[in-house]
């Protein structure tokens, strides 16, 4: 049995709140996949994103503390007293290039400190349900095969940490390769399409394999 838990724009932190609250409820999940977009490292530093959402940040002992709770059950309330700035997205939209947003390095390392505890703390908690866990870094189209700094955060932490992480750009570059093409049809606003996804999951598939047979991982 799959129990898919995936939400579309979430951040690393409502990613854990999610784990946090449905996890314990399914009896002893025998594995945790944890799929990360780059953006997803991003969000973890947003107090809104479309609307209202909870913020982590680290206190003095390392540990999460959850801000920018509750959530103001009623939109119109909280626009009205939120007193939101608005901003041009034709602007942002000119300004904008993925080169810039590969290098750029704003709040990186706050980002990066909250991304870190977050991670500890889903080690923690899928060790407390008794579940393996795996990684699975995904890129947008721009992003594949640049190894940018959010990219090398994810693949050293969780390395180091030793929990299992698929970098899913080789398993991509190497199709790509194949097909000889560039690639950009694997990809559609920002996102992998089904095309993309079936070379995706099977490299999914391979990686629980080798899991199997190099730490154990029951079937």
């Amino acid at each position: 049995d799959v129990l898919h838990l995936g939400v579309g724009g979430y951040g690393t932190d409502q990613m854990h709140l999610l784990l946090s609250e449905f996890g314990p409820r399914v009896g002893r999940p025998a594995l945790v996949i944890m799929g990360i977009m780059m953006h997803s490292f991003d969000r973890a530093g947003l107090r809104l994103r479309s609307y209202q959402k909870p913020k982590f940040e680290v206190g003095p002992d390392g540990e999460l503390q959850l801000t920018n709770v509750p959530i103001d059950p009623d939109p119109e309330h909280y626009f009205w007293s939120a007193k939101l700035s608005f901003r041009s997205y034709t602007a942002q939209l000119e300004r904008y290039s993925e080169e810039d947003y590969l290098a750029s390095d704003a709040g990186f390392e706050e980002k990066v400190e909250v991304n870190r505890a977050l991670i500890a703390a889903n080690q923690r908690l899928c060790e407390s349900m008794g579940s393996e866990l795996l990684y699975v870094i995904f890129h947008n189209y721009a992003e594949l095969g640049k190894n940018g700094q959010r990219a090398r955060f994810f693949m050293e932490e969780l390395a180091g940490r030793g929990i299992p992480a698929l970098d899913t750009a080789p398993a991509l570059l190497e199709y790509i390769s194949a097909k000889g093409t560039d690639g950009s049809e694997l990809f559609g606003n920002g996102h992998i399409v089904a095309e993309g996804n079936e070379v995706v999951a099977r490299a999914i598939r391979d990686e629980i394999e080798r899991q199997q047979l190099d730490r154990g991982w029951t079937q």
